[in-house]
Parts: C-alpha cells; structure tokens; sequence
C-alpha cells in the first residue's frame, strides 16, 4: 500500500475520533456548569444549617445501614461457625449408641470389673 491509500483509510477515522472528543468535550462542560449552577443555589440558600443537617443526616443513615448489613454477616458468620463446630462435635464423638449395662451374670459387665 502506499502513503496516500493509507492517508486516505485513516483520516475519515480520525474525524471520527476528533469528533468524539468534541462531544465529549461539550457534555463534560455541560455537566460541570449544571453542577455549579446546582451548587451556587445551594450555597445561597438563606438557611445553610438544615441543608448540611439534611447530609449529615444522609450520612448517617447510610452508615447505620452499613453497619446494620455487617451486623447480618457477622451473625450468619457466627451461625455458620456454630453450625460448624457442633458437626464438628458430633463427628468426633461418633454416632450415638444406647448404652447397655450387663447384668451380674459374668459376661464382662462393668458389675463384675469391680467386685
């Protein structure tokens, strides 16, 4: 290929790319001038005081549900480990078999061990 076919093949795709980054360009200025439009008015409200209570407010609710969803874990944590140790238990115990005591008649019960 030549210099000038491969010219020809990039520049449409470099438009196309300058023209991206300018609607690009537009939309964050756009949004940066909403966003201080947004701002001053809320600097210029005449009672600052409830506007900051109202975030502070927001912030702590939204870190007393954090707290409260790591409560949750915590105890199912807690509950799968109790799960865990009480398997844990039973297994090692062994299966649980009825206890029989022998009678006095010699066949090796504990009555006769100890007379």
């Amino acid at each position: 290929m030549a210099v000038s076919d491969i010219r020809k093949a990039v520049v449409p795709l470099l438009k196309s790319f300058q023209a991206e980054v300018d609607s690009l360009s537009k939309r964050s200025k756009a949004a940066e001038a909403a966003f201080l439009t947004i701002y001053r008015t809320f600097i210029e409200l005449p009672v600052r005081a409830n506007v900051f209570d109202w975030q502070f407010l927001g912030l702590n609710l939204f870190r007393s549900n954090q707290i409260e969803r790591h409560n949750v874990k915590q105890r199912d944590r807690q509950q799968a480990a109790d799960n865990q140790r009480s398997d844990n238990q039973r297994n090692r115990c062994g299966p649980q078999r009825p206890v029989t005591i022998a009678a006095r008649s010699g066949r090796g019960g504990v009555s006769d061990r100890y007379q």
